[in-house]
């Protein structure tokens, strides 16, 4: 099968190499607008022509950042990083900017990228329903991200500095009553972690370190 002739910077599809197990598969590559050649793999053809139309229309997103949200920002973002043959970023570090920006996109992502503002970002910030850390790292992720779109001129300064956030170790941790621990105690009695829980109690060691015990 000859690969599916197109205009010159639409991409292209090609056959790929077929599964262990013999399945055929299908090769996407897209020029994306920062020079980057993006490849993916489709089970078929119809597939792989959707993947093909949703890389260009990203690509036409980035080259024209008046009809780009937030949300097309991001994934983008994210998925420069992830892909990036020379990446600095390491897989757990991409899982939670992931994370990061599913916290963002309900409230921000449908918002214009040019009309994204200070404001908009402290409204987003002091409605988290989470942890002062947790809002002071999702705060973060969105910053790094719109740092990069300052560097690229999409926009003229970054909407994410200057917000105000919780302080540092606010986080206030709330103790179980003795009444709470020892209905804990015996609703774990009989089962096969209940020392673990009961361990827990009177050390107060962190999850990790009760994990790593043999």
């Amino acid at each position: 099968m000859r690969p599916m002739a197109r205009p010159k910077g639409t991409g292209s599809i090609v056959p790929d190499k077929p599964t262990p197990t013999g399945q055929k598969r299908w090769r996407v590559a897209v020029t994306m607008a920062d020079g980057r050649r993006v490849y993916r793999r489709a089970p078929s053809p119809q597939a792989a022509e959707r993947i093909r139309r949703q890389l260009v229309e990203a690509r036409e997103l980035d080259l024209d950042p008046t009809r780009q949200t937030v949300e097309d920002f991001l994934r983008s973002w994210i998925d420069g990083l992830a892909t990036a043959r020379n990446s600095r970023h390491r897989p757990n570090t991409i899982r939670a900017y992931l994370y990061a920006i599913e916290q963002i996109v309900p409230v921000l992502g449908a918002r214009k990228m040019a009309a994204l503002r200070l404001h908009h970002v402290q409204a987003w910030a002091d409605g988290l329903d989470a942890a002062p850390a947790s809002v002071r790292q999702y705060h973060t992720v969105l910053h790094i991200a719109l740092a990069r779109a300052v560097r690229q001129r999409i926009l003229p300064w970054n909407p994410a500095a200057g917000v105000d956030l919780p302080p540092a170790g606010s986080d206030v941790a709330k103790p179980l009553t003795l009444e709470e621990a020892r209905t804990l105690i015996e609703a774990t009695s009989k089962d096969r972690l209940g020392p673990m829980w009961r361990l827990a109690l009177v050390t107060g060691m962190r999850s990790g370190e009760l994990r790593g015990l043999a």
